[in-house]
């Protein structure tokens, strides 16, 4: 799963910080843990961010009731907007463990697999929100590869939520992931793995009225300026609305990416390449007005 996580590192300064008596440092590893300091600084920003969370030991805890073991490290970071404690435990069978929980309220953000005794991997599903089973969120994968077949799923877990991630083969031999979470049957990513992915040859979704030809993809004229690329994203999400645009270049080669909101208010980063769509992100919602990240 390709993510992008913004790591943020505090530098303490002894002289601008007054620490009580009630303070008390461990070491676990080479790891010093802060369990209970109270701090005095000049910085507002800092006393809130504080009191807007969880202790760190209330947040081991829950680590450690869902992975029984050891902790071996962690560190505080931010990841699509949330602040999260990443914690390595080693268990009790002696495998290396990790789990992200939201500072905040102590849920699971993401978790790595557990193994079964036959040996299969699996992700605790009691996590997490779950109302849409396998066999429909299977279904919901296949209207993104019309007349695809499934080559293989797995479970997964990202930003909160149960994932399965399906490989499915098009028609024409090309093979994409889709990725469907489980609480609401959304469908937030979808890749090329070969990196073209042509909208034009699987979808069956109607043109846009403002559509530059009713030709198919493969042969709309080979115009890869901007607004041809917005063409090819209008195909994917007719109605949509294109809240940013920019020219990028991936590997040498010109693309384009867009962060667009489409009718159901559903927030995608989109990125064009050519005729094709080569990466669909699903980053949140608008819902009555209200933006919330996913």
């Amino acid at each position: 799963m390709k993510k992008s996580r913004i790591k943020i590192v505090a530098s303490v300064f002894v002289a601008a910080l007054l620490i009580t008596s009630g303070s008390v440092f461990g070491q676990a590893n080479g790891t010093t843990e802060v369990k209970a300091a109270t701090v005095t600084s000049t910085t507002a920003a800092a006393a809130t961010a504080t009191a807007s969370r969880l202790s760190f030991e209330q947040l081991k805890q829950k680590a450690l009731a869902i992975v029984p073991g050891t902790i071996t490290n962690y560190k505080y970071g931010y990841d699509n907007g949330t602040q999260i404690l990443e914690i390595e435990i080693r268990d009790n069978n002696g495998r290396k463990r990790e789990i992200d929980l939201v500072a905040a309220t102590g849920q699971v953000w993401k978790i790595d697999h557990e193994i079964d005794a036959t040996g299969n991997m699996f992700i605790n599903q009691s996590l997490f929100t779950v109302n849409k089973s396998f066999e429909e969120c299977r279904t919901i994968a296949l209207t993104q590869v019309p007349g695809g077949t499934v080559l293989t799923s797995k479970q997964d877990s990202e930003n909160g939520r149960f994932v399965y991630d399906f490989e499915i083969k098009s028609t024409d031999g090309k093979v994409y992931e889709v990725d469907v979470e489980t609480s609401s049957g959304l469908v937030v990513r979808v890749d090329a793995k070969n990196d073209v992915y042509n909208y034009g040859e699987v979808s069956t979704q109607p043109v846009g009225q403002d559509q530059v030809s009713t030709q198919p993809v493969t042969q709309v004229v080979a115009n890869t300026g901007m607004n041809s690329a917005k063409n090819v994203v209008r195909r994917r999400f007719p109605g949509c609305t294109f809240l940013t645009a920019r020219q990028d270049w991936d590997d040498g080669r010109l693309q384009y990416r867009f962060r667009v909101k489409a009718t159901d208010g559903t927030v995608y980063d989109v990125r064009v390449s050519g005729n094709y769509i080569t990466e669909i992100d699903a980053e949140g919602k608008y819902v009555n007005g209200v933006y919330y990240d996913y």
